[in-house]
């Protein structure tokens, strides 16, 4: 099956180049380092970075357990919320039946980091608060950061549990919104900015038809997922801006027994795979238009 998208061919697990016959193999759950980074964006549309640990389950962590770390931890995250576990099946509960699987956040005073800890899950995300994004691989970036917080993480494990969380997959996920008003007028122009849409948006008679695209993909090495759709994000002093929302999510799975470089690479690998799906979405000639100091 060939199938042709951004200007590539996947063919038979290999990517041809159409622009200039490079070819490349798919190895796993990654392509080869010939793809070029993508450049560093001044206005950058992204909203949420998500970065996470899938392990085994800890025996014995639950919402007691992790308020202990969270009392250690209230400096850096004042806040905290309780909520249903990631993955967790509903439960309709009575008496006697124990406590239903949660995760805790822990919210920082800014409420831009939020840690999200489950006893299978590790998850810090970085949320647009008004600041500067981060970015992920610099120094002190997203990525140092989260791989800092999960062994402060584990150390809380091994000296409460007696146990360290075994690693078996990394997650990464990114949000980016595109607003109308700012980063492109009507549908014609989101068109332009991204030109996959632009045969279904063809056929549209309104300025700001509904959008929803979904792509998922299971690989031997993990899994890509797409999504994006329109959506009304309401604002401070009650203003409502429509946005095309648009969420990449790419799971790593880990050797048997990851060392931290391992899961620095995996984490590595899945950024270079997202601001890939980025740069086939969104054009570069787009992007210097849109996201480097340029107005729609």
């Amino acid at each position: 099956m060939t199938t042709a998208s951004a200007g590539f061919i996947l063919e038979g697990g290999v990517v041809r180049s159409q622009s200039d016959g490079v070819v490349a193999s798919r190895r796993e759950n990654c392509f080869c380092r010939w793809w070029m980074a993508l450049e560093k964006l001044t206005r950058p549309p992204i909203v949420e970075v998500i970065c996470g640990i899938m392990f085994d389950e800890l025996q014995g962590m639950d919402p007691l357990v992790l308020g202990v770390y969270w009392d250690r931890r209230k400096d850096d995250y004042p806040g905290h919320q309780i909520l249903p576990a990631i993955g967790a099946p509903d439960l309709v509960l009575g008496v006697g039946q124990g406590y239903p699987p949660t995760r805790t956040w822990f919210i920082s005073k800014d409420d831009s980091l939020v840690l999200q800890l489950q006893s299978d899950r590790f998850y810090l995300n970085w949320r647009e608060r008004g600041g500067t994004y981060p970015r992920f691989s610099q120094k002190g970036g997203l990525l140092e950061q989260a791989q800092d917080e999960f062994g402060r993480f584990a150390d809380f494990c091994a000296t409460t549990l007696s146990q360290r969380p075994t690693p078996r997959a990394i997650e990464l996920g990114k949000t980016d919104h595109f607003v109308r008003g700012r980063d492109f007028t009507d549908s014609a122009d989101l068109a332009i900015m991204i030109p996959t849409l632009q045969p279904a948006l063809s056929l549209t008679t309104t300025a700001g038809p509904e959008i929803a695209l979904n792509l998922r993909e299971a690989r031997e090495g993990g899994m890509l997922r797409l999504s994006a759709q329109t959506v009304m994000v309401l604002k401070a002093g009650g203003q409502r801006d429509l946005v095309l929302r648009m969420e990449t999510t790419v799971v790593n799975r880990l050797p048997e027994t990851p060392n931290v470089g391992d899961i620095a690479t995996a984490f590595t690998d899945a950024n270079e795979e997202a601001n890939r799906v980025f740069d086939a979405l969104v054009p570069r000639d787009q992007r210097d238009r849109r996201f480097q100091g340029g107005h729609a």
